[in-house]
């Protein structure tokens, strides 16, 4: 089955511009509001795609294309990350860490 979506948001890395905050005594990596900002306004698109097509619970290849507003190099790995994350979120998938995404192109 071949499920083709698009995401019309503008695509932000998860790991560029941390926060670190305390929890108690413990350091914690908080992703940039950048970012969460792009997690919030891809989740109703991803939401949709998972009450029209179901969960995804077996491997899949994940094919993205992204476009971005800058000329400024941008880390792929990192933009993939941002978007399996935004997909497990969703619950369009169930992990991305389990052998569920088993290749991007």
């Amino acid at each position: 089955m071949r499920l083709e979506f698009t995401i019309p948001v503008v695509p932000r890395s998860k790991k560029n511009n941390g926060q670190i905050v305390m929890r108690g005594k413990y350091p914690v990596l908080l992703p940039s509001k950048a970012y969460l900002t792009f997690e919030k306004a891809c989740l109703p698109y991803l939401k949709y795609v998972k009450d029209t097509a179901g969960v995804i619970n077996y491997p899949v290849n994940v094919q993205c294309l992204f476009f971005t507003e800058t000329k400024r190099k941008v880390g792929l790995p990192n933009l993939l990350n941002a978007i399996d994350d935004a997909m497990v979120k969703s619950g369009l998938i169930i992990d991305d860490n389990r052998d569920i995404i088993a290749a991007h192109d």
